[in-house]
């Protein structure tokens, strides 16, 4: 039985310009397992277009070649109608921004309970109720955060929720588009042991896209790193960090801040 859930064969995705055409991924091949897998790399390598192209999110003037298949069903020539099934239900995206994915208006209660019914999880009042609380109570916020506007809580809490509405559908994949960035070390280790714990619980296949190596190294199974759009390592976490074979991870590994403050 392939135990693959997510399989990325050469994808090469281009943006047009005008006449001209810029290469943002350049025929990258991944296989991912029900595993903590982390993307990393620096802003403009083309992690969050990775992400985009899985769900079929990419802007109208992206060229795509290449396929990604789930659970060996090839996804990217699906139809809009076809993707909006699979988006949220099968796939999760947790973006980075809570002020883009918050309904500033509607309760968080609310805002959970629009996808459990969207994607029929739940069928009665009572039960999405029930759901809801379950949710919170496994990204560790209390029942009561439910009555809450976004405005009315903490950043970190935030995040938490935009997590919670990713799991909302028990899907077998979630991305995390940089979740933690814009946070504090304490707010980013709390966010660490939340992911750890959902993947205890879930045994989904997390997809961690970061900028934070250090983050990557703690928190992933397996990982790979971009840079202009290819893959420059890729394999178990800790065998990449221990051999560092390309000379711009290595650069990469010296300018993180424990290693700087070190030679300080």
């Amino acid at each position: 039985m392939n135990d693959t859930v997510l399989k990325i064969n050469n994808l090469t995705v281009d943006f047009l310009l005008g006449e001209k055409k810029k290469r943002v991924i350049r025929n990258l091949s991944l296989e991912i397992k029900n595993e903590i897998f982390a993307i990393m790399g620096e802003t403009g390598c083309g992690k969050s277009v990775l992400a985009a192209s899985i769900l079929g999110l990419l802007p109208s003037n992206a060229l795509v070649n290449g396929s990604v298949l789930y659970k060996e069903k090839k996804i990217s020539d699906l139809k809009e109608k076809e993707y909006n099934r699979l988006r949220g239900k099968e796939i999760a995206l947790v973006l980075q921004s809570s002020a883009d994915s918050l309904n500033p208006l509607l309760k968080i209660q609310t805002q959970l309970s629009i996808p459990i019914k969207v994607h029929g999880v739940c069928k009665t009042a009572d039960a999405v109720r029930f759901y809801s609380e379950t949710l919170l109570k496994n990204v560790s916020l209390k029942k009561g955060v439910l009555k809450l506007y976004p405005f009315q809580l903490s950043g970190g809490m935030q995040h938490r929720i935009l997590t919670a509405l990713g799991l909302s559908c028990k899907p077998s994949v979630l991305i995390l588009d940089e979740p933690t960035r814009g946070m504090d070390m304490v707010l980013r280790n709390e966010y660490a042991s939340l992911i750890k714990s959902v993947y205890d619980t879930e045994k989904i296949a997390i997809l961690f896209i970061t900028h934070d190596l250090e983050l990557a190294q703690k928190l992933s199974h397996r990982c790979a790193l971009m840079h202009n759009g290819e893959i420059v390592e890729e394999g178990e976490t800790q065998k990449v960090f221990n051999d560092r074979r390309s000379a711009y991870f290595r650069s990469l590994i010296a300018a993180m801040p424990k290693n700087l403050a070190r030679r300080q």
